[in-house]
């Protein structure tokens, strides 16, 4: 069995830096790492979406105890990563669609005096490269025995 705070911990490795989602206004550091948990299982629970969705698992990631929070597999390091980094992915596309809120919202120099072109832009690249990086890491998964690390061999016969 697998807990799912070895994901979230995978996962907060990735967003020390961002305080943001550490902290909310007027609410006691104990309460804010509560919320920061909420947050950490709604990613959670998108990233073993967006990873059966995207490709098929050697092993049941809906094969899971929600109340308990844990996987009812034993998950490899790679699998560990891989999940990790899809909720990293989620956690970033909750900025982009702020970001396209604000396209949409302000014209011209207003958006420019909120977030400037070349931040806008970066910030893109950054997020496709991300998406673009994850569906590599996906087809790597999908293409290796999840133990050995051996590439599947392909079934010929017929």
């Amino acid at each position: 069995m697998t807990p799912y705070q070895t994901f979230y911990d995978l996962f907060l490795n990735k967003i020390v830096e961002d305080a943001e989602f550490f902290q909310y206004n007027n609410v006691p550091a104990n309460e804010a790492q509560a919320l920061a948990m909420v947050k950490c299982d709604i990613y959670l629970q998108e990233a073993f979406a967006e990873l059966t969705s995207r490709c098929k698992p050697d092993v049941d990631f809906d094969n899971r105890n929600d109340t308990e929070k844990v996987l009812n597999i034993d998950t490899t390091h790679k699998e560990n990563e891989l999940i990790a980094y899809l909720m990293y992915e989620k956690y970033f596309e909750k900025d982009m669609t702020k970001l396209k809120r604000l396209q949409q919202y302000y014209v011209g120099n207003e958006l420019n005096y909120f977030s400037p072109a070349n931040e806008r832009k970066t910030f893109v690249e950054m997020f496709k490269y991300l998406q673009d990086k994850n569906t590599q890491r996906i087809k790597e998964y999908e293409s290796r025995d999840r133990i050995t690390g051996a590439y599947k061999g392909l079934e010929y016969s017929c």
